[in-house]
Formats: structure tokens, C-alpha cells, sequence
């Protein structure tokens, strides 16, 4: 995605940093606006409920430690998965 010259500005102006605006942009709720634009937010309700998915994805994260998984990628097809060494 292409940054304007104003999201620059106006970014360090505020002191929003560009990977707060990204993440914004992946987890908030996109809702149109006039001009055929869209704005992105995170409410505070919406806000718990990313905290607590990411704590989870971080605990599956850390339990997945030397796990292996399998796939043709010709296809789409994930075949298997296993346990590597744990040397």
C-alpha cells in the first residue's frame, strides 16, 4: 500500500507510528465514508477481542515448537503433520 504525503505529515505530527496504522488496517472494522473512501478503526470493544485472538494465537505459538507440517502445493493439500527431533 502507497503512503501519501499527508499520512507522513500528519503521522509524525501525532505521533502515530506507520506499524500502528497498519495494524489498524488488518484487525479494525472498515466502515465507508463519503468520497468513496473507507476508514478503518479499532473500538474499544472491538479492541478486547483482538488482545484476547492474539494472546491465543501466541499460546499456540509457543506450544508449537518443533511440529512439522506437510504439503503439495500443486494442489492445496496439506498431507501430514509430525513431531521434528527436539535436539
Amino acid at each position: 500500500m502507497k503512503y501519501s504525503e499527508h499520512l507522513n505529515k500528519r503521522s509524525q505530527q501525532r505521533g502515530i507510528n506507520i506499524d500502528l496504522i497498519e495494524l489498524i488496517i488488518q484487525y479494525g472494522i472498515k466502515k465507508s465514508r463519503p468520497g468513496g473512501v473507507k476508514e478503518y478503526l479499532i473500538t474499544k470493544k472491538q479492541r478486547f477481542k483482538i488482545i484476547n485472538r492474539l494472546k491465543n494465537s501466541i499460546n499456540k505459538i509457543d506450544q508449537s515448537n518443533s511440529i512439522g507440517v506437510l504439503i503439495d502445493e500443486k494442489d492445496d493439500t496439506i498431507i501430514t503433520t509430525y513431531h521434528k527431533n527436539r535436539n
